[in-house]
């Protein structure tokens, strides 16, 4: 679980550092006794685009998918419960993530009527 909270986070520091911005700590804590992070960086004047705030957003959820799919691939050569925990937490974290990107952006507001 940590490793992939940890992998998830690193996503977005990648995305951030090549936008221009700057990395400063990961955040770790709860938040409604649910553990969560952030990845806190300065410098977001040097983000301009609106792709790269959305490409900062979504590499934490291909980070989950893509450790997701590696669980995959091993657990069908070694059958362990520990990576089909790691195949339904990192699938999960990426839902999570995919329902808080979307609120983020107003995402789904067109398909929705108001």
């Amino acid at each position: 679980m940590i490793i992939s909270i940890t992998l998830h986070e690193f996503g977005h520091a990648f995305m951030i550092t090549y936008s221009g911005a700057f990395v400063i700590r990961f955040d770790i804590g709860f938040n409604l006794f649910l553990p969560c992070a952030r990845t806190v960086y300065i410098g977001n004047r040097n983000i301009k685009l609106k792709r790269d705030k959305i490409l900062i957003t979504m590499y934490g959820i291909v980070v989950n998918l893509f450790l997701a799919f590696i669980s995959i691939a091993f657990f069908k050569i070694c059958f362990s419960k520990y990576l089909l925990f790691s195949v339904f937490f990192n699938y999960l974290l990426a839902i999570f993530n995919m329902i808080i990107f979307s609120s983020k952006f107003n995402i789904l507001s067109k398909f929705v009527e108001t």
